[in-house]
């Protein structure tokens, strides 16, 4: 069986009984779709926000690398030029 007692109704019975199942089952339903709009909401606001925090976090990284880039670069310029020439 399908888990569900149904109680022996005459056929009026049953259709009230069913039209009140139906109405509790739409309500659940109604209840189960505003919830998960609102974890759909909740995970679109936390995928957005992991993405900029992806982007600052590679826009940072970048800054990082041209200015040890750039250190190095002066360190190679005050080994092999004279520190007369260097800027």
């Amino acid at each position: 069986m399908n888990g569900y007692h149904v109680p022996s109704l005459c056929a009026p019975d049953l259709s009230l009984h069913t039209i009140g199942a139906n109405v509790t089952l739409t309500r659940r339903v109604q209840q189960l779709e505003e919830e998960l709009s609102v974890w759909k909401q909740a995970r679109a606001a936390t995928v957005d926000e992991a993405s900029r925090d992806k982007r600052q976090h590679e826009e940072e990284k970048s800054g990082l690398l041209r200015r040890i880039a750039n250190l190095e670069m002066q360190q190679v310029r005050k080994q092999y030029c004279p520190t007369s020439l260097a800027p």
